[in-house]
């Protein structure tokens, strides 16, 4: 008798455990239900691995405020912080404080009174340097005045006409090439340089009439009109080959 009841309780027991148990389709379906389907889907091109919070290292840096609340590390911090603040002023231990002071203002005086030179500098520089500039164009003019009235011209209105700029002076002070500017200025200008020559300067003088004049007047050829252009190049000419022949 006991033994059939012993049998009797284990079939209900296995019964019992049988109906809790799922049936195969649903664990199936359970299971299927757990996979994450995102695993099968593709990469977007788009999307940034840098841009994965989860690597991102600021993540790991712990925050000071909250490492504060701790005592025990917020007692080490102040001990650090008072041992390193320690050692600067260690530093400045014999220092007086006004005489730091002062030298650092004396340090900034210097520093923007030595700018302050430097521009002076570059002003009185400067002024001096349009000083000489001055000077050698008096002495440029000077020399050209002077050689207009060695060759007979107007001074002022040749000093007026050349570029004095263009003159170039010789460690002697001496003129190079104002010979080829006044050249170049009597071709452009002949009406104001030319020179007539020495028979046509001079007046001849008057004739007195004859009372007995018994041979007929002849015409005489009409004298010819000169071209100041062409008698300013041919001066220029004959100047520039009596420099050659000197040579």
């Amino acid at each position: 008798m006991f033994t059939y009841l012993k049998a009797w309780f284990h079939v209900l027991l296995f019964l019992f455990k049988m109906s809790k148990k799922p049936a195969p389709s649903a664990v199936k379906e359970e299971d299927l239900l757990k996979l994450d389907l995102q695993f099968f889907a593709d990469d977007d091109p788009e999307d940034d691995p840098e841009d994965d919070h989860e690597d991102d290292p600021d993540d790991d840096v712990p925050n000071l405020d909250e490492l504060l609340k701790d005592p025990k590390f917020k007692k080490q911090y102040n001990a650090k912080l008072k041992d390193q603040l320690g050692k600067r002023m260690s530093k400045f231990k014999d220092v007086d404080p006004e005489e730091y002071r002062r030298l650092k203002e004396q340090a900034g005086d210097k520093k923007d009174k030595k700018e302050d030179n430097a521009g002076d500098d570059a002003a009185r520089n400067d002024q001096n340097e349009k000083r000489l500039l001055r000077a050698e164009h008096r002495e440029k003019t000077a020399l050209v005045k002077e050689f207009a009235v060695d060759n007979g011209h107007n001074p002022k209105l040749l000093a007026r006409l050349i570029n004095i700029d263009s003159i170039e002076l010789d460690e002697d002070g001496n003129a190079d090439n104002l010979d080829e500017l006044f050249e170049e200025l009597e071709e452009e200008f002949p009406e104001y340089f030319s020179l007539q020559d020495d028979d046509d300067d001079e007046e001849d003088p008057p004739k007195k009439k004859s009372r007995f004049n018994s041979v007929p007047k002849q015409k005489t050829n009409p004298k010819k009109k000169v071209d100041p252009h062409e008698a300013g190049r041919q001066k220029a000419l004959e100047r520039h080959q009596k420099k050659e022949d000197k040579r």
